[in-house]
């Protein structure tokens, strides 16, 4: 559905209390500094309720801001590849009237039009020279009297368990809890840091035309792939080693001529040891799952390849990896040879946001009724928990003429639940 939110308040909020003098440069990790550098957009929508006076925007930005206290980077500024400044720059926060109910948006959900709920464009990146906001936060209300929260945060310090501590920590402080957490801690001992100056992430070809599209797995759906996939094995896979596999090799399907690959993310924050430091950190601590199709089509032969792939990364395994002096030249040399063979090949890259309890965000007026995001780089998906918690959601942006083949693949539409309209 179309509609035109009207914007009527755009200011700067900044942390509650001032960042102390020896905390004004926030360093980054040799993660974050190998992080995109665009925006992260999630939209969290919620049903019409009669608690009026927790909608009260003056009470969202003061929870805002006693939220950056304790996650004061947020509200910084990039400085270099090596740090973030904080000196309580601020971060965006926005208010919009829609004039339609949430229900009529997520019944025909628009990519183009869901932008028009985030605070900014998910595609601008922030540098030392524009100065650009780490963070954004809009609030969208609705004829109906819902509400959206359309958040955006940069990459360079988060994934997605940041994402969900920055809006758990947001909405308590919102229904008058006190935290007593601090999120922000050196992994640079971690993931030491180096001179990446010069080194260009992979980007999506400038002119190739995607689709973007919803599909939903229920719980039966996903049990039966389950099942099918671990007839041959030790054991089933989880639900989202199915979905994403089941996914790929329905992709590869659509352009069995290239040599594919597929990367999954895994969070390190209970794999490497170090949880006094890793445990609800800000910064980016997954590491990539690569795994090769190598000449596999069937999703039941290509499961076997991703579990052996997820079994190769031991705490070990990280250890000597992120602690080898050559990481950083092998990770460039590996992304300059994909581009210079990016035609014959090609890589399918999810991200799942399936297990963290996002749908308990309560600002105060109820759960959210469903989740979103606005932007979707081609080749990628997301996959988020359906709000039961028991089937999943997979957020997929392919090339057009792909999106057409895979809407046309008949063992692939026998297992999807739903099919929402283009995005």
């Amino acid at each position: 559905m179309n509609f035109e939110a009207e914007v009527v308040c755009r200011e700067i909020i900044k942390p509650a209390s001032p960042t102390p003098k020896n905390l004004s440069t926030f360093k980054l990790s040799l993660k974050d500094q190998l992080s995109p550098r665009f925006y992260v957009p999630i939209i969290l929508f919620y049903a019409s309720s009669p608690v009026v006076d927790k909608k009260n925007p003056n009470l969202l930005k003061n929870s805002l801001s006693q939220t950056l206290s304790h996650m004061y980077p947020l509200s910084g500024r990039i400085k270099d590849v090596f740090s973030i400044e904080c000196k309580d720059q601020g971060v965006e926060f926005v208010e919009s009237r829609v004039p339609v109910s949430v229900s009529s948006v997520l019944n025909n959900l628009k990519i183009d039009q869901l932008k028009q709920l985030v605070p900014f464009d998910p595609e601008g990146v922030p540098t030392p020279e524009n100065q650009k906001c780490l963070l954004g936060a809009q609030v969208n209300y609705f004829s109906c009297g819902g509400i959206a929260i359309g958040i955006c945060i940069n990459h360079i310090i988060i994934d997605f368990a940041v994402i969900h501590n920055f809006l758990k920590t947001w909405s308590a402080i919102t229904r008058g809890e006190k935290i007593e957490d601090t999120f922000v801690r050196d992994c640079t001992t971690v993931f030491r840091p180096q001179d990446v100056s010069g080194f260009n992430q992979l980007e999506v070809e400038k002119g190739t035309k995607s689709s973007a599209k919803r599909f939903i797995f229920s719980n039966c759906s996903i049990s039966a792939l389950q099942k099918k996939m671990g007839k041959d094995l030790d054991q089933y896979p989880s639900r989202v080693v199915a979905v994403s596999t089941f996914v790929w090799a329905a992709i590869i399907a659509t352009s069995p001529e290239k040599i594919w690959f597929m990367t999954m993310q895994m969070n390190l924050r209970n794999k490497m040891g170090h949880p006094e430091i890793l445990q609800n950190s800000l910064g980016n601590i997954t590491h990539a799952i690569v795994t090769s199709a190598g000449s596999e089509t069937d999703y039941r032969a290509l499961v076997r390849e991703v579990l052996d792939s997820i079994q190769e990364v031991t705490p070990e395994f990280l250890k000597n990896l992120y602690e080898d002096e050559n990481y950083f030249t092998d990770y460039k040399k590996a992304v300059e040879d994909f581009a210079e063979y990016s035609d014959g090949i090609g890589l399918f890259s999810t991200s799942s946001w399936c297990g963290f309890p996002t749908y308990e965000v309560d600002f105060g007026w109820g759960k959210p009724v469903q989740l979103g995001t606005t932007r979707i780089p081609t080749n990628c998906a997301f996959l988020m928990d359906t709000r039961d918690g028991k089937g999943i959601e997979v957020w997929v942006s392919l090339p057009e003429k792909c999106m057409q083949k895979l809407e046309k693949n008949a063992d692939f539409l026998a297992h999807v639940s739903m099919i929402r309209s283009r995005l």
